[in-house]
């Protein structure tokens, strides 16, 4: 294919190739994005057609009918993804690692180069001394920009091995929500597509792969330990913490729940556009609980529940002052680290300090009344 390199890169439709070094020979142009994807025949032909009308010879066709869809090869063919979206991972995080050492080992020479001159120490001219501190200057200078170049590329490795990493886990009930709604949706437009007469072989080969990927999702929807909110789940009046602060619920509608902050909660945070979630992504909130109407509303008119709230609010403030003191270790090893593995824990304990605080709030308010 390299005599016709050019053809390969010029084609647009149906079919856009990339090259790459890591396939075999006769395999080396590829359509990204295309691992386990169902490619009907009719367009292969076409770009078959494209490649001999541009004067590419021996173009033979060799097309495998794909195997009847089923809910066990789409999981299959899921589990493979994020076995490759781990390796993957695990590769770039390894370069990343590689890429800082390698930093620090140009950062040292750059301060080696320039050991033996006193800082601050101008250039002589015309002095014994010019050539070597010009030169010891450059290799300074030449040294610190191959340090930089090597922290940007390890910055770089480390934003791809996150955005791997993220590939590789497992999705939430949310995003299986999301993802089966985006299902449905295609199948009724290629149900209607069906009904108007358009391509029907490929149309029932897509219909069938659809309904696969819905049965998976549906399958492991259910087999999944998250919460699937809806709204027989919310009442007008309800108290919840959302997103660790407490709330209302305002209004319950078919596709999202609008909460009320409390005044406990700050007033720049009461400006935040967060007080309406649609119920898919109600599952990826952590901080979602149902904050029980009679916390807030107790009675408090003897000395003993007044007793009881403050000494329970004086617990959660401990709890929430630990939590402050053990987010602020992890925010300075994550600088001395920079790891996302630091940066996430340390957001998890922050979330956790807020939320105690809030906590103690209401309960303090409550027993003060």
């Amino acid at each position: 294919t390299y005599a016709h390199r050019g053809v390969l890169k010029e084609l647009r439709s149906p079919y856009r190739l990339r090259y790459s070094r890591h396939l075999p020979d006769e395999c080396a142009w590829f359509v990204p994005r295309s691992r386990g994807t169902i490619q009907p025949r009719d367009r292969v032909e076409l770009f078959a057609t494209a490649l001999r009308n541009r004067g590419v010879p021996r173009v033979v066709v060799e097309y495998k009918d794909p195997e009847p869809a089923t809910a066990d090869a789409v999981a299959q063919r899921e589990e493979d993804r994020r076995g490759l979206a781990q390796a993957r991972a695990d590769r770039l995080r390894a370069q990343s690692e590689a890429k800082l050492v390698e930093a620090e080992r140009a950062r040292e020479r750059s301060h080696a180069a320039t050991a033996g001159i006193e800082p601050g120490q101008p250039i002589r001219v015309g002095h014994h001394s010019e050539a070597a501190h010009r030169r010891a200057v450059e290799r300074s200078r030449s040294a610190m920009d191959a340090s930089l170049a090597a922290s940007e590329a390890a910055r770089e490795a480390a934003e791809q091995a996150a955005a791997a990493q993220r590939a590789a886990e497992e999705p939430t009930a949310s995003q299986r929500q999301r993802r089966l709604k985006r299902l449905e949706s295609d199948r009724r437009r290629l149900e209607r597509r069906r009904k108007a007469g358009e391509g029907s072989g490929r149309i029932d080969a897509e219909l069938a792969e659809l309904e696969a990927q819905i049965a998976h999702e549906r399958r492991a929807l259910e087999a999944t330990d998250s919460k699937v909110y809806g709204p027989d789940d919310f009442a007008v009046g309800q108290h919840w913490f959302i997103r660790g602060y407490p709330a209302v619920v305002k209004r319950v509608n078919r596709k999202t729940v609008v909460f009320d902050p409390m005044p406990a909660v700050p007033e720049d945070t009461k400006l935040l556009d967060i007080w309406r979630v649609p119920y898919e992504e109600l599952g990826d909130l952590r901080s979602i609980q149902r904050f029980p109407n009679d916390v807030v509303h107790a009675s408090t008119k003897d000395a003993a529940s007044k007793a009881q709230a403050h000494k329970e609010a004086e617990r959660l403030r401990k709890l929430a002052d630990k939590a402050q003191a053990a987010a602020q270790r992890e925010i300075d090893a994550d600088r001395n680290e920079n790891t996302a593995r630091r940066a996430e824990s340390a957001a998890n304990i922050r979330s956790r300090a807020r939320r105690n605080l809030v906590i103690a709030q209401v309960m303090r308010r409550a027993a003060d009344e």
